[in-house]
């Protein structure tokens, strides 16, 4: 992302791309007025890469994401809309032939566009601490024999994804009791998805630099606590 909002995500607020400002919005709010698994889906729209459509190569190369894909599927639509008037407290959402407008009380409409969709599916990602989602496709002009391997090499894969993957509950439980001091959750519901996943990135890597440490005094060897790996550039900030 070109502008650096790192700041703002730390104090929790709003962010201002070119005048349109995107609210802070709490993991409690969340969860008790839409729904964590419903919020996730919601997203959907801002996620989405060509690399999820199932389409050939050279239909891939033709089309643009948001003015043949999402402006086109009612439900991607409706997601987006829903998080576009929560993140930026808008009064209507409206789609015009290939534009999105958001519409304020007292300003200007904010005009989305295939030029700008993208900076703004980067701001919803990084306030949700979320990424693009990965596809990995297959290697072309495979054998039967090689498709079947591949298959069953990503189905394994996939468990092994699935069975290490880290719940929220798993990083609120860290962040709660994992430092020197419990953190209660009242407080952290009142932060932003982005503020809990930073707390509980700080909560173990400061607890591998202290583990490092009480290895180091005894091998005599500081690799493992020096330059890269030492507690301040843990906790720096960094996507």
């Amino acid at each position: 992302m070109a502008d650096d909002y790192n700041l703002q995500l730390i104090r929790q607020r709003p962010i201002n791309y070119n005048g349109l400002l995107f609210y802070p919005i709490s993991f409690g709010y969340i969860c008790d007025n839409i729904g964590l698994d419903i919020f996730d889906n919601l997203l959907l729209p801002f996620l989405i890469t060509k690399d999820c459509l199932k389409m050939t190569d050279d239909e891939l190369e033709n089309i643009n994401l948001f003015d043949d894909v999402i402006l086109n599927d009612q439900g991607m639509l409706s997601s987006l809309a829903f998080i576009l008037q929560l993140f930026c407290q808008t009064e209507e959402v409206t789609k015009l032939d290939n534009q999105i407008f958001l519409k304020f009380k007292d300003k200007e409409p904010f005009v989305i566009t295939r030029d700008n969709y993208e900076d703004i599916c980067q701001i919803i990602m990084k306030m949700n601490g979320k990424d693009k989602i990965k596809v990995e496709k297959p290697p072309k002009n495979m054998s039967e024999r090689q498709r079947d391997v591949w298959e069953k090499l990503q189905s394994g894969r996939k468990r092994e994804n699935e069975k290490n993957t880290i719940h929220i509950y798993d990083m609120l439980n860290v962040c709660e009791f994992g430092g020197h001091y419990r953190i209660p959750i009242e407080e952290i519901e009142n932060w932003t998805l982005w503020k809990i996943m930073n707390c509980y990135k700080a909560r173990v890597n400061m607890k591998t630099y202290d583990d490092s440490l009480k290895i180091c005094l005894v091998s005599g060897d500081g690799k493992s606590i020096s330059d890269k790996n030492h507690w301040h550039h843990k906790l720096m900030v960094r996507d």
